[in-house]
């Protein structure tokens, strides 16, 4: 983290919320991105269950972004629809366990307490740095999940058409295209976000299923409406410094290779550049001339843009 007041002040919020949750430290401290947030694992002062503590920060003059909201909304969206109406499949969410929060000065804090997931994550940066093994079932499992989070009712939004239509100009060089298909999407779909599998979901539960254990998905706090393979164009772009697995890829999610994965790209690739651009990424600078590179196969011949098919996007 760049800022080391922003760090100290960040690891003393994390002291406090312990305190109110009677959490002890048991890992390291993580920072998020904008060095708004820090997170770590803790357990009860006498022993017990794991958890993840994070803490979020925000002057209090400024309005909070959607991330504030991003895990306590998520729990009321998809704590009933994964389940319930869809109950041979596993919730890939942690679930939220505690809320608490509080402000110091000039200062806004967010304390979630968030249930820990053992499985180990893909990789501990967003961006793949070198190929990673998995299972067919295991991408099987993340495209079920993904389906499954855009059946969510949610007036959350991650792309906006007025950004975009300065974005993608100011980024690429050519017009944004129209939104006019948009579903819920994890939002931050990355390989820090992921994990191997899920080794507690049980050989009974997977003969049950005919799945083998998939992922976990990390990372909830920017979930919302996005265009049509957002998830999987943000996977793709993380994985573009090695080829092979930028490919398969691809494969688990062929709607990349329609209008609707073209403008999923082009938004991916926008946002991308802009944050490398203000500095504000993870890693994120070794992709940048992989980045380029997908501009120039998305830029549209004779400067239209991608016409995706027309769809409901109203919130029923």
């Amino acid at each position: 983290m760049s800022d080391p007041a922003a760090a100290s002040r960040l690891l003393a919020a994390l002291d406090h919320a312990g305190k109110l949750l009677d959490r002890v430290a048991a890992g390291p401290t993580v920072h998020g991105r904008r060095g708004r947030s820090a997170g770590r694992r803790t357990e009860l002062s006498g022993g017990g269950v794991p958890a993840w503590l994070r803490v979020l920060s925000t002057p209090v003059a400024e309005t909070a972004d959607r991330r504030w909201q991003g895990n306590r909304t998520a729990e009321f969206a998809f704590g009933d629809l994964f389940g319930d109406r869809f109950g041979d499949f596993v919730d890939r969410r942690p679930k939220l366990l505690d809320v608490r929060d509080w402000t110091d000065g000039p200062y806004a804090y967010r304390a979630e307490l968030l249930q820990y997931v053992r499985t180990p994550r893909c990789s501990w940066s967003p961006v793949a740095e070198t190929a990673i093994d998995l299972p067919d079932a295991w991408w099987g499992d993340l495209r079920r999940t993904l389906g499954i989070v855009a059946r969510a009712r949610t007036q959350r939004t991650i792309v906006h058409q007025d950004w975009i239509d300065v974005l993608v100009p100011d980024q690429l060089g050519f017009r944004a295209p129209t939104l006019r298909a948009t579903a819920p999407a994890h939002g931050s779909l990355h390989w820090a976000n992921l994990t191997k599998g899920a080794p507690d979901l049980g050989p009974d539960l997977s003969a049950e299923t005919g799945t083998e254990p998939g992922p976990d998905l990390l990372g909830w706090a920017a979930w919302g409406r996005a265009p049509i393979a957002y998830d999987a164009a943000m996977l793709y772009a993380h994985s573009l410094s090695v080829p092979e697995l930028a490919a398969r890829v691809r494969t688990a999610f062929p709607e990349l290779d329609t209008a609707d994965g073209r403008v999923a790209e082009i938004v991916v690739t926008a946002e991308l550049l802009h944050r490398i651009a203000k500095g504000n990424h993870r890693g994120l600078d070794v992709l940048a001339p992989h980045l380029r590179e997908q501009a120039q196969r998305l830029r549209p011949a004779g400067g239209g843009v991608p016409r995706p098919r027309k769809a409901q996007t109203t919130v029923k």
